[in-house]
């Protein structure tokens, strides 16, 4: 092999001593190796400066805020302004007027008490429309049914309170002569006719008593008092037939 050696580019070089190769190549590590040491050595030293800075700078803030607590701690609390004080003014006093004695007044005229028998009255002249109202309201509900005996005694009842209606009268007298009890029938109708004396009616009650009672003569007085009043009533025929047989 030749001495010169020929590169990649055909360029030839002058063949280098093996040693003096050998002496470069551990030179060069040397000098890497104490660049990089002092490389190293300017880091640490400067990382050292920047956590000197940072501690100053963190206990500077610490510092910091411990004196302004402390400070807001020694500060005295705001007094707070009393509200005004309200003075209540006292009103003048005001002089009464003289007392003067009062007028005489005449007393009042004493005014008589009402008797009790005036009073009694009194109640009982109010309360005696609402019963006879009751009471005849009473007697035309039975009348209306055809209850005979209630008509009777309710009508009665109302009679007692209204004496001066002769048809309450008269409906007690048709009530007992529908029952049979002529003779009492014929005393209501009797009744009715010393309120009123032209109730053809009542004249029939009346001579059936005294017809049953063997009396032709009044019988047949009433029978004419009928006609006269009722000359076709209900009961006309009858009244004549009693009349031609007493003849």
């Amino acid at each position: 092999m030749n001495t010169a050696q020929e590169n990649e580019a055909g360029v030839e070089t002058p063949e280098v001593d093996p040693l003096a190769r050998a002496r470069l190549g551990s030179e060069g590590i040397q000098a890497s190796l104490e660049a990089v040491r002092s490389a190293q050595a300017a880091a640490r030293s400067r990382a050292r400066t920047e956590t000197r800075w940072a501690r100053g700078i963190a206990a500077g803030a610490v510092m910091i805020v411990g004196v302004t607590a402390w400070a807001a701690a020694r500060r005295p609390p705001k007094a707070h302004a009393a509200p005004p004080r309200v003075v209540a003014v006292a009103p003048a006093p005001v002089a009464a007027p003289p007392l003067t004695p009062p007028p005489r007044e005449a007393p009042p005229a004493e005014e008589p008490a009402p008797a009790p028998v005036a009073a009694s009255i009194e109640r009982a002249a109010v309360a005696a429309p609402a019963a006879a109202g009751e009471r005849a309201a009473s007697c035309d509900a039975a009348f209306a049914e055809r209850s005979w005996t209630a008509v009777a005694s309710s009508c009665a009842a109302a009679f007692e309170a209204r004496p001066n209606d002769g048809a309450l009268a008269m409906r007690v007298a048709q009530a007992q002569h529908r029952r049979g009890h002529i003779a009492t029938a014929a005393e209501w109708a009797r009744k009715a006719l010393a309120v009123d004396a032209d109730i053809p009616e009542a004249y029939v009650i009346v001579a059936h008593a005294e017809r049953d009672a063997g009396q032709a003569q009044p019988a047949a007085e009433a029978y004419r008092h009928y006609l006269a009043l009722a000359p076709r009533g209900w009961h006309a025929a009858e009244a004549r037939r009693a009349l031609r047989a007493e003849r």
